[in-house]
């Protein structure tokens, strides 16, 4: 398909063994999840200084938004992006781009029926790095 509001349909990179290593806005292209560095404890080392163990995870970053849809049919979808992209004031055609982007990173038979969804509004948008259930 070609895009008229998508600008990173190729949203996730993935690392060597199959991870997500980061994900992108699907909308402008910038970071909204990646890997961090994080401190998972401290301990005093022989020497009397502190030795901080530290490990890698993959998380979400201070713009990351999620956004639900309601389709016609009854069904919903929920999308990430980041807080500047996902707002209320997205056309139809542009939530049913974001849609079909994220159905088309799976490409299963029950996404390329659920591509023909139609959207009728957004019911849920979070800016403060949460998730929607």
């Amino acid at each position: 398909m070609k895009y008229e509001h998508i600008k990173r349909p190729n949203f996730v990179l993935y690392g060597p063994n199959g991870e997500m290593e980061e994900l992108f806005c699907k909308m402008c292209g910038t970071a909204i999840m990646g890997m961090n560095e994080q401190v998972k404890g401290r301990r005093m080392g022989p020497d009397g200084k502190w030795i901080e163990e530290r490990i890698l995870r993959f998380r979400r970053f201070h713009n990351y938004a999620e956004l639900k849809m309601e389709f016609w049919d009854g069904s919903a979808h929920v999308t990430n992006g980041c807080r500047d992209c996902l707002h209320e004031g997205l056309t139809f055609d542009q939530m049913y781009e974001l849609h079909v982007c994220d159905m088309e990173m799976d490409g299963t038979l029950h996404t390329k029926i659920n591509r023909r969804r139609v959207p009728k509004g957004i019911t849920v948008i979070r800016h403060d790095g949460g998730g929607i259930t």
